[in-house]
């Protein structure tokens, strides 16, 4: 529905002046015609100029009210987020702490001198 009331607004603006000057009826000589003509070259760029600005405040509101609903959904995840992170946090440590250890036990175990990798290479 919005889409039919931006367009019929786009086309009275564009056809706005031209429409407007019409009701005059034909031209009667060159200065009649070229008057017409110049009225209606001056209206084009001032159509599209208000066709432009209707376009930028209709994507502006359209924007600002999708980034709200989404900064609030945001807002809603991280405050769930936060205290699910804060209760587990103690559990993370603790198993950070455990692993840590078994990589520095493990660690002595699985490396291996320059020479005995370059003697498994060639050997």
């Amino acid at each position: 529905m919005r889409k039919y009331i931006i367009s019929i607004i786009i086309v009275s603006i564009l056809l706005g002046p031209s429409l407007a000057l019409a009701d005059m009826g034909a031209p009667e000589n060159m200065e009649e015609a070229k008057w017409f003509g110049e009225r209606i070259v001056d209206g084009i760029p001032g159509a599209f100029k208000t066709a432009w600005q209707e376009g930028v405040y209709i994507f502006n509101r359209s924007w600002n009210w999708i980034w709200g609903v989404l900064k609030g959904i945001g807002n809603r995840l991280l405050s769930i987020l936060g205290k699910e992170v804060e209760q587990r946090k103690p559990e993370v440590k603790e198993e950070f702490n455990k692993e840590l250890k078994e990589m520095k036990e493990d660690v002595p175990k699985t490396t291996k001198s320059l020479w005995e990798r370059l003697k498994d290479l060639v050997y």
